[in-house]
């Protein structure tokens, strides 16, 4: 598993993350919380993540200076993380 502190040390030292292109990537509102669907799988987020959500939909590529206020977020550090193990997001070098 990637530790969160490995994430940001990467992203820190010039690493890209880019979607997988088989990953599917998508979200909708439920009342104040977000319900994104990433590979097959779902779950149910915090609102706050809007933009965050909105960006690693869209974004052809997240580093450090688009993730950088979502990597002090506890929420959004985990979310990219988990969306790194599961394959729907990876390092563009490897």
């Amino acid at each position: 598993p990637l530790k969160e502190e490995e994430l940001i040390d990467s992203l820190e030292q010039g690493a890209i993350l880019i979607r997988n292109p088989s990953a599917r990537l998508a979200w909708s509102e439920v009342d104040d919380n977000l319900l994104l669907f990433a590979s097959g799988q779902s779950r149910l987020l915090s609102g706050h993540l809007r933009d965050l959500l909105k960006m690693i939909c869209a974004a052809d590529a997240l580093h450090i200076e688009n993730l950088g206020q979502w990597l002090k977020d506890e929420e959004g550090l985990t979310l990219v993380c988990q969306l790194v193990e599961q394959g729907s997001l990876g390092f563009a070098n490897e």
